[in-house]
């Protein structure tokens, strides 16, 4: 079995009281960082004349989220079980809180 054909869902929710929802199997196992693009918008157009003066605050909420498993893979068809152990971390952007402000400068 070729541990980079493998692939496997990471948790796509963790509950409060801390069981996991999988996500669908599209990661690929890796020892190394693998992302996807944030699906918040930290985008902000404001228009900003001569002479003024543009303050923006932006903060930002992330859930990280650390856990050791255990994946147990039988390859098919000849049924041979390969067990890898490891530790998955993720962090998860959830909201994006951004106060922008124009004021005149002279």
């Amino acid at each position: 079995m070729d541990k980079d054909s493998i692939k496997v869902g990471v948790p796509d929710y963790i509950y409060a009281n801390k069981d996991i929802q999988l996500g669908i199997d599209k990661w690929g196992y890796s020892g190394r960082v693998i992302q996807l693009p944030s699906t918040l918008n930290l985008k902000q157009t404001i228009p900003v004349k001569p002479y003024t003066r543009l303050t923006s605050q932006w903060t930002i909420t992330v859930h990280q989220y650390a856990a050791t498993y255990v994946a147990t893979f039988v390859s098919q068809p000849s049924g041979r079980v390969v067990k890898i152990t490891g530790k998955w971390t993720g962090t998860y952007p959830v909201k994006a809180n951004i106060i922008s402000e124009v004021e005149e400068v002279k």
